[in-house]
């Protein structure tokens, strides 16, 4: 009786692995595995602002040498349950900018440090590292969706991946899995111009293309939270938050290439949990991600 049973199991074994392969959307299966992501957050300004406006040259280049998609819709205004929705696939009921931090829902940081990959957020204006606090001079709270989640906030070794931005050029020698780069308001396209913010992102971006992480699996997006005057959307309900940029700048994305099928911030976060091989929260199960290559 002991050949038959070892069989049996074998069988189901192989009938599991059968299933698990066949579950994997086509669509997540050609999305390239990611060792190291940066994303860069900008503010409140739609795709025809910034596509062929002479004020953005080094987006220009970007678009043109690189991936930009030309269909993709925040998911409402204003600025925070967008932030909220980037890392946790949910607005988390959220309606406004003044929000009370204190959410219990899980969010990508933490499902990478439970894969054991690290995560990095790096915020222009932060008084001090680990700061969960109110605004700062051009440092707007509501710009960190980091500190909004308890999963981090209650936990001091989480806490301590919320840094200045004076720390990021040093990461980039050994980054980690994801960096997440704001600006503060001064050169967010927000209370800044569009020429400012353009030639802060020409400051850095080039710097990560230049490292060896971006040329081991690494990827870098860089996305608006909300559209300027723009509550149209698609996809999920729930969407309205304008027509915004998104860039995509890889090695496997170098060429000249507009993403026409409509996406969301859902999809935005999907593609990074795809391309991390992690589970996808809220929202972003009911999403595609981008098409590849990534």
């Amino acid at each position: 009786m002991r050949r038959p049973r070892r069989a049996l199991i074998c069988a189901a074994v192989c009938l599991a692995a059968a299933v698990s392969v066949v579950a994997v959307p086509r669509a997540d299966a050609r999305v390239h595995r990611f060792h190291h992501v940066w994303v860069f957050v900008m503010e409140n300004h739609s795709l025809r602002q910034i596509i062929g406006n002479p004020n953005a040259p080094f987006l220009n280049r970007v678009a043109r040498r690189y991936r930009v998609a030309t269909r993709f819709y925040a998911v409402r205004h204003p600025s925070l349950p967008n932030y909220l929705a980037m890392i946790s696939g949910s607005t988390q009921g959220c309606g406004s900018d003044s929000c009370r931090p204190g959410y219990g829902g899980a969010t990508l940081v933490r499902q990478l440090s439970r894969h054991g990959l690290r995560w990095q957020g790096y915020f222009q204006g932060l008084p001090r590292r680990g700061y969960t606090g109110g605004d700062r001079g051009n440092y707007i709270r509501h710009h960190n969706p980091f500190v909004y989640f308890r999963s981090v906030t209650s936990h001091p070794r989480q806490v301590r991946h919320i840094r200045r931005l004076r720390a990021f050029p040093r990461s980039l020698s050994r980054p980690p899995a994801l960096s997440y780069v704001v600006p503060n308001n001064a050169h967010n396209m927000h209370d800044s111009s569009i020429r400012t913010g353009d030639r802060w992102l020409a400051h850095w971006v080039p710097r990560v293309i230049r490292s060896p992480g971006y040329h081991h699996g690494g990827v870098i997006f860089i996305v608006w939270d909300e559209g300027h005057d723009d509550s149209s959307g698609c996809c999920l309900p729930g969407v309205h938050g304008g027509r915004v940029p998104l860039f995509i700048i890889s090695r496997h994305a170098a060429l000249r290439h507009h993403l026409r099928r409509p996406a969301t911030t859902y999809s935005f976060l999907r593609t990074i949990e795809t391309g991390f091989r992690i589970p996808h929260l809220g929202l972003a199960l009911d999403a595609r991600p981008l098409p590849p290559p990534l």
